[in-house]
Protein backbone atom coordinates (compact mmCIF):
# COMPACT_ATOMS: atom_id res chain seq x y z
CA UNK A 1 0.00 0.00 0.00
CA UNK A 2 1.90 3.56 -1.31
CA UNK A 3 1.36 6.47 1.48
CA UNK A 4 -0.72 9.21 -0.37
CA UNK A 5 0.43 12.27 -1.53
CA UNK A 6 -0.99 14.42 1.07
CA UNK A 7 0.74 12.53 3.95
CA UNK A 8 4.13 12.40 2.42
CA UNK A 9 3.86 15.85 2.13
CA UNK A 10 3.20 16.14 6.31
CA UNK A 11 6.36 13.98 6.51
CA UNK A 12 8.50 15.74 4.35
CA UNK A 13 7.44 19.05 6.38
CA UNK A 14 7.77 17.78 9.47
CA UNK A 15 11.45 16.79 8.74
CA UNK A 16 12.18 20.55 7.33
CA UNK A 17 10.66 21.86 10.49
CA UNK A 18 12.93 19.55 12.90
CA UNK A 19 15.82 20.04 10.73
CA UNK A 20 15.29 23.92 10.65
CA UNK A 21 14.62 24.22 14.51
CA UNK A 22 18.11 21.87 15.28
CA UNK A 23 20.15 24.33 12.78
CA UNK A 24 18.76 27.47 14.85
CA UNK A 25 19.28 25.44 18.16
CA UNK A 26 22.89 24.81 16.86
CA UNK A 27 23.85 28.68 16.03
CA UNK A 28 22.25 29.69 19.21
CA UNK A 29 25.09 27.25 21.18
CA UNK A 30 27.55 28.60 18.69
CA UNK A 31 26.48 32.07 20.13
CA UNK A 32 26.68 31.05 23.65
CA UNK A 33 30.13 29.22 23.20
CA UNK A 34 31.61 31.95 21.93
CA UNK A 35 30.12 34.75 24.07
CA UNK A 36 31.34 32.98 27.63
CA UNK A 37 33.97 31.54 25.98
CA UNK A 38 37.73 33.37 27.60
CA UNK A 39 40.61 34.80 24.58
CA UNK A 40 42.88 34.65 27.04
CA UNK A 41 42.90 33.01 30.51
CA UNK A 42 45.23 33.50 33.12
CA UNK A 43 45.51 31.81 36.71
CA UNK A 44 47.77 32.64 39.93
CA UNK A 45 48.08 30.31 42.47
CA UNK A 46 46.91 31.28 45.65
CA UNK A 47 48.07 30.55 50.00
CA UNK A 48 47.42 31.05 52.92
CA UNK A 49 48.56 29.44 56.13
CA UNK A 50 46.64 29.56 59.36
CA UNK A 51 48.16 29.45 62.40
CA UNK A 52 47.36 30.28 66.48
CA UNK A 53 49.70 31.43 68.78
CA UNK A 54 49.08 31.04 72.16
CA UNK A 55 45.42 32.60 71.23
CA UNK A 56 47.24 35.36 70.30
CA UNK A 57 45.66 37.11 66.69
CA UNK A 58 47.98 37.36 63.99
CA UNK A 59 48.67 38.49 60.69
CA UNK A 60 52.01 37.48 58.62
CA UNK A 61 52.66 39.88 55.71
CA UNK A 62 53.82 38.19 52.37
CA UNK A 63 55.07 40.55 49.43
CA UNK A 64 55.24 38.36 46.52
CA UNK A 65 54.74 39.58 43.00
CA UNK A 66 54.29 36.58 41.37
CA UNK A 67 51.57 34.60 43.43
CA UNK A 68 49.01 35.85 45.69
CA UNK A 69 50.16 34.84 49.08
CA UNK A 70 48.66 35.93 52.06
CA UNK A 71 50.91 34.96 54.33
CA UNK A 72 49.98 33.82 57.76
CA UNK A 73 46.94 34.15 59.34
CA UNK A 74 44.94 33.45 62.54
CA UNK A 75 41.66 32.03 62.37
CA UNK A 76 38.50 34.88 62.12
CA UNK A 77 40.89 37.23 60.70
CA UNK A 78 41.25 38.91 57.05
CA UNK A 79 44.19 39.56 54.98
CA UNK A 80 44.10 41.33 52.02
CA UNK A 81 46.20 41.34 48.23
CA UNK A 82 45.70 43.49 45.13
CA UNK A 83 46.64 42.22 41.55
CA UNK A 84 47.37 45.31 38.72
CA UNK A 85 45.31 43.51 35.55
CA UNK A 86 46.00 44.49 32.02
CA UNK A 87 45.60 43.34 29.04
CA UNK A 88 46.37 44.34 25.41
CA UNK A 89 43.25 44.06 23.66
CA UNK A 90 39.83 45.73 24.96
CA UNK A 91 38.48 42.98 27.09
CA UNK A 92 35.64 42.27 29.34
CA UNK A 93 37.10 40.36 32.61
CA UNK A 94 36.02 38.00 35.02
CA UNK A 95 38.13 37.45 37.86
CA UNK A 96 37.36 33.81 40.33
CA UNK A 97 38.80 31.88 42.89
CA UNK A 98 39.01 28.27 42.96
CA UNK A 99 40.04 25.48 45.57
CA UNK A 100 40.37 25.86 49.79
CA UNK A 101 39.74 29.29 49.29
CA UNK A 102 37.09 29.97 47.19
CA UNK A 103 34.72 30.44 49.58
CA UNK A 104 36.69 32.66 52.15
CA UNK A 105 37.86 34.53 49.19
CA UNK A 106 35.64 37.97 48.26
CA UNK A 107 37.10 39.99 44.85
CA UNK A 108 36.45 43.72 44.00
CA UNK A 109 36.11 43.80 40.93
CA UNK A 110 35.32 40.46 39.87
CA UNK A 111 34.04 41.89 36.35
CA UNK A 112 35.41 44.78 34.93
CA UNK A 113 35.89 45.64 30.98
CA UNK A 114 39.59 46.97 29.76
CA UNK A 115 40.32 49.42 26.93
CA UNK A 116 43.69 48.56 25.28
CA UNK A 117 46.64 48.80 27.41
CA UNK A 118 44.37 49.61 30.67
CA UNK A 119 45.31 48.79 34.07
CA UNK A 120 42.54 47.70 37.04
CA UNK A 121 43.48 47.11 40.00
CA UNK A 122 41.54 43.87 41.53
CA UNK A 123 41.67 43.49 45.11
CA UNK A 124 41.36 40.13 46.88
CA UNK A 125 40.30 39.71 50.88
CA UNK A 126 40.21 36.28 52.12
CA UNK A 127 38.46 35.99 55.40
CA UNK A 128 39.30 32.79 57.58
CA UNK A 129 36.58 31.48 59.62
CA UNK A 130 36.49 31.65 63.35
CA UNK A 131 38.05 27.76 64.79
CA UNK A 132 39.60 27.02 61.47
CA UNK A 133 42.51 24.61 61.76
CA UNK A 134 46.22 25.11 61.72
CA UNK A 135 47.36 24.88 57.89
CA UNK A 136 47.95 25.88 54.91
CA UNK A 137 45.02 26.25 52.56
CA UNK A 138 45.36 27.18 48.48
CA UNK A 139 43.45 28.27 45.53
CA UNK A 140 43.56 29.43 42.03
CA UNK A 141 42.90 33.14 41.48
CA UNK A 142 41.29 32.97 37.48
CA UNK A 143 41.61 35.72 35.09
CA UNK A 144 39.17 35.17 31.82
CA UNK A 145 39.43 37.63 29.12
CA UNK A 146 36.87 38.22 26.81
CA UNK A 147 36.52 39.78 23.58
CA UNK A 148 34.15 43.29 24.22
Amino acid sequence: MKPSSSKMIIVILLFCIVAATSFLLYLEYLQFLQKNSCLDQEQITASLKVKQINGKTMIGLNTDTDSLQFGVVSSGVAAKRSIVVRHSEPAEVRVTMDGQLHSWTSISPASFSLSSNQSVEVFFEAKVPLYTVDGTYTGTATFCFKNR
